[in-house]
């Protein structure tokens, strides 16, 4: 349980940073391209991929063999959501697209990043 509290922090951490990046330049450089629902963005990220993290580390504990299929599945359950908040947002607040984007797809690359990395030194403990 260690792994998946020491990936919480990591990405919380994320989130908060990422907060404070969001908060410097939407209110010094760029204040009419803000909107509210872009605070969201952090957290929710944060919260889907520490939530289905926490499902693959557990079923990798169960049955290492089951970790395959647990891995596609999460990975396609996480791009549909992603899929489908990107359009509902981008056709809801069209004007804001840009910024939303901008915040969304570096979260997702970073996350996605921390994510593997993570699983491998957690296989690699397992190793040992």
């Amino acid at each position: 349980m260690t792994e998946i509290r020491n990936f919480n922090k990591i990405v919380y951490s994320i989130a908060l940073f990422t907060y404070l990046i969001i908060a410097i330049v939407f209110y010094f450089f760029i204040p009419e391209k803000f909107h509210i629902t872009l605070l969201i963005v952090p957290i929710i990220e944060a919260v889907i991929t520490s939530v289905l993290h926490k499902k693959l580390i557990l079923s990798s504990k169960e049955r290492p063999q089951k970790f395959i299929n647990m891995f596609m599945a999460v990975t396609g359950i996480k791009l549909m959501i992603y899929l489908f908040s990107i359009l509902i947002f981008i056709i809801t607040l069209t004007e804001f697209a840009i910024p939303f984007l901008s915040i969304f797809f570096p979260l997702y690359i970073i996350y996605t990043f921390i994510e593997i990395k993570q699983l491998l030194a957690f296989f690699e403990k397992l190793k040992t």
